[in-house]
């Protein structure tokens, strides 16, 4: 049985900016907080308020997924509300939020009396089993799963010690840097981060603390991306130069001197990542992998009626709404028979 939810509410990224990943994750941090102080009268100006106040509290994070620019009509709500094949449960269609949500809440619960803070992307299907997965290790904890190494270079790897503990976090990092820095294992596959972290009240404070108020503005004018400008600097064997030259080949635009500012504070959190057996992504940021990847959860889900048809076009959105592309196919889904048209 899922936990109850005893609030939900939607905090958008101040004045409208492109704060990050990162950026997003304080600002709902702290607009938990202010719900809760004037909930139940905390004074959050003694040491050590924060993370009292969190060490009560189950806290669950889903980022929308950025304004899905290669969806516009998405970019308003994020591509988390995307509607996807399925049985609506009212008059709505389901949308990438109500397939993510209940996985993450059956996730489990941390370590008894220290909070916890589940922080997770947005913009994926994530399929993965939440009854492999356990949080009994203090600090950040990150799910991850093993991947070619080719598919690993597009997103975050960990570099792994005794115990799940991360050495190094490598941001889309080629197969050449994976193995120098032995990330691989003896079939060529890397620990691939899944987008899906675990924190406890204690965690969740030293980032805040790390990055509020000193560098507010710097998240405003810069954007904090959680993997880059945050993960970088974790893992027992990264340095001030990884973690600079790591954020910055990675698209940082944080200055050197702000960078190692907050590097201290974030080096010192435990860092451990839980590898799941098997985890399936499923993309919706574009067109392309709207029909597809909806076809792909049809058909898993027997959705699919056998008199249905679809059209799935090899698109290229050009000015003036123009569609191109080399071919367009036609699935008769009772014949499953394909047609291929060139230069449709």
């Amino acid at each position: 049985m899922l936990p109850q939810v005893r609030e939900a509410f939607v905090v958008p990224d101040v004045d409208g900016r492109r704060v990050g990943s990162g950026g997003s994750t304080l600002w709902c941090l702290v607009e938990i907080l202010r719900r809760e102080r004037a909930r139940a009268g905390i004074d959050f100006t003694g040491s050590g308020a924060i993370e009292q106040a969190l060490n009560r509290l189950r806290i669950l994070i889903v980022h929308a997924g950025g304004d899905s620019r290669r969806l516009p009509a998405y970019g308003p709500c994020g591509k988390i509300f995307v509607p996807l094949p399925g049985a609506p449960a009212s008059s709505l269609p389901p949308a990438l939020f109500d397939r993510l949500v209940p996985a993450f809440l059956a996730l489990p619960e941390g370590i008894p009396g220290r909070g916890q803070v589940v922080v997770a992307a947005g913009d994926a299907l994530i399929r993965f089993d939440a009854g492999t997965v356990e949080f009994s290790q203090p600090g950040l904890i990150a799910l991850g799963c093993h991947a070619a190494a080719e598919e690993a270079s597009r997103h975050g790897v960990f570099c792994m010690g005794a115990g799940g503990a991360v050495s190094l976090y490598l941001q889309k990092p080629s197969i050449e840097t994976q193995q120098a820095a032995g990330a691989l294992d003896a079939a060529g596959r890397a620990p691939l981060d899944i987008g899906v972290m675990h924190m406890d009240a204690a965690t969740a404070a030293a980032l805040l603390a790390a990055f509020i108020p000193r560098a507010s503005q710097q998240i405003l004018e810069h954007g904090l991306d959680l993997y880059r400008e945050i993960c970088c600097a974790l893992g027992y064997a990264a340095t001030l130069e990884h973690y600079t030259s790591s954020a910055r080949a990675s698209g940082s635009t944080w200055s050197g001197k702000l960078l190692a500012q907050v590097f201290p504070a974030l080096h010192a959190i435990p860092f451990h990542v839980q590898l799941v057996p098997a985890c399936r992504f499923l993309h919706f940021g574009s067109t392309r992998q709207l029909i597809e990847s909806g076809l792909a959860l049809a058909a898993e889900d027997g959705s699919l009626p056998r008199s249905s048809t679809l059209l799935l076009v090899n698109s290229i959105v050009s000015g003036q709404g123009q569609v191109g592309g080399a071919h367009s196919w036609w699935k008769d889904a009772a014949l499953l028979r394909w047609w291929s048209y060139p230069g449709m």
